[in-house]
C-alpha cells in the first residue's frame, strides 16, 4: 500500500485530474518504471496528492523532506515523461471515459467508466454494457457494478458518455496530455 505524500498537485479541471489519477500514475507505476532501479521514482508522482483549484499548481510541503520526495522527480527526469505520450494515447478508449466521468459528474466510482466504452472508443448501448457484466455473474464484484449502473439509470449513463465522446476527441485527449507533461516539467524543475 502507498503513502500519500503531504505534497499537492492542483489541477485546472476534475478531467485533467482523472486522467492523472486514474490514468497516469498507473502507466508510471508499471512494469518498467516499478521494476527499474532505483524503484522508487515513479512514488513521487503516484504518491501526490491531487486536488482541484482554479489553475495549475503545486504545493511542497516544506516539512516533508525525504529522499522519496524530491529525488524521484529529479532523477527519472524527462525520461519519464515519454510514457505520458506512447503508453497513455494507446490507451485514450479508457481515458476518454475517465475524463467524461469526472467533467460531466457521471456519478461513477473512478475506474468504472470504462465499462461504458469499447476498445475503438466508441459508447456502448445499456444493453451491451449489462450483457458484457452479465457475462461475469458469478462473481458479486460484478453483480455488485451492475447494480451500481442501474441504480445511476444506466441507459443516461450510456447516453451521456456517448455524447462526451462526440465532443471530447482523441485529438483534445492528446492535446491534454501534453499540457500534463508540460505542468510535470514544470514540478520536475521545481523539485531541483
Amino acid at each position: 500500500m502507498s503513502v500519500t505524500s503531504k505534497h499537492t498537485w492542483f489541477f485546472p479541471s476534475k478531467g485533467l485530474k482523472a486522467l492523472f489519477d486514474n490514468e497516469i500514475c498507473g502507466q508510471l507505476s508499471d512494469g518498467a518504471w516499478e521494476n527499474s532501479a532505483p524503484y522508487n521514482h515513479y512514488k513521487f508522482w503516484c504518491n501526490l496528492n491531487t486536488e482541484v483549484g482554479t489553475d495549475w499548481g503545486f504545493l511542497f510541503d516544506k516539512d516533508v523532506y525525504y529522499h522519496h520526495d524530491r529525488t524521484p522527480a529529479k532523477r527519472t527526469g524527462y525520461n519519464l515523461l515519454t510514457l505520458v505520450d506512447a503508453e497513455c494515447v494507446d490507451l485514450s478508449y479508457r481515458m476518454r471515459a475517465f475524463y467524461i466521468n469526472a467533467e460531466l459528474g457521471l456519478g461513477l466510482v473512478d475506474k468504472d467508466a470504462e465499462y461504458l466504452v469499447n476498445q475503438t472508443g466508441d459508447a456502448l448501448t445499456a444493453e451491451q454494457v449489462r450483457a458484457n457484466l452479465k457475462c461475469y455473474s458469478s462473481s458479486d464484484f460484478w453483480v455488485k457494478r451492475l447494480e451500481r449502473f442501474e441504480s445511476l439509470g444506466i441507459e443516461n449513463l450510456c447516453d451521456k458518455m456517448k455524447e462526451g465522446l462526440e465532443k471530447y476527441s482523441r485529438a483534445d485527449l492528446i492535446k491534454d496530455l501534453r499540457l500534463i507533461k508540460k505542468q510535470m516539467k514544470v514540478v520536475i524543475e521545481a523539485a531541483k
